[in-house]
């Protein structure tokens, strides 16, 4: 795309396109590949995908985030639930199938994990010994 759209004139213009020409253009580049030709790419991005949910949820569900929030199960943490929200998009997505659903079941779950109740407590600073030990192992 950078060869293409070299300056943000190329990008005004290319955003001043008519939706109309804009959806015949992306059909043709659509229906061009012979079949199996995007598979490869649908592949890499879904394994990107799995890896960016396996961060997430590892993230969330690390001490120092579970510290700050509000106590629970593990099994009722969003930062849980994302993963298989994502996996079960992912599953529809790549079967060809209708993505619609499990699309706003991931919405609605990602939308859960960001707005996450926390503690009271979550804003007291971390203990200096826990600071001092991270410093030290650099």
């Amino acid at each position: 795309m950078h060869r293409l759209y070299r300056t943000e004139a190329d990008v005004r213009t290319f955003g001043g396109l008519p939706l109309d020409l804009f959806h015949r253009v992306a059909a043709a580049f659509r229906d061009a590949p012979p079949d199996g030709a995007w598979d490869g790419l649908r592949s890499a991005f879904a394994d990107g995908f799995r890896l960016l949910l396996s961060r997430v949820e590892a993230e969330g569900l690390s001490p120092k985030v579970r510290a700050r929030a509000t106590a629970g199960p593990v099994s009722a943490s969003p930062f849980h639930r994302i993963r298989a929200a994502g996996d079960a998009l992912l599953t529809a997505w790549l079967g060809g199938g209708d993505a619609a659903g499990a699309g706003a079941r991931f919405r609605k779950v990602s939308a859960s994990a960001a707005r996450r109740p926390v503690s009271s407590s979550s804003t007291s600073k971390a203990p200096a010994s826990a600071s001092t030990s991270s410093s030290r192992s650099k």
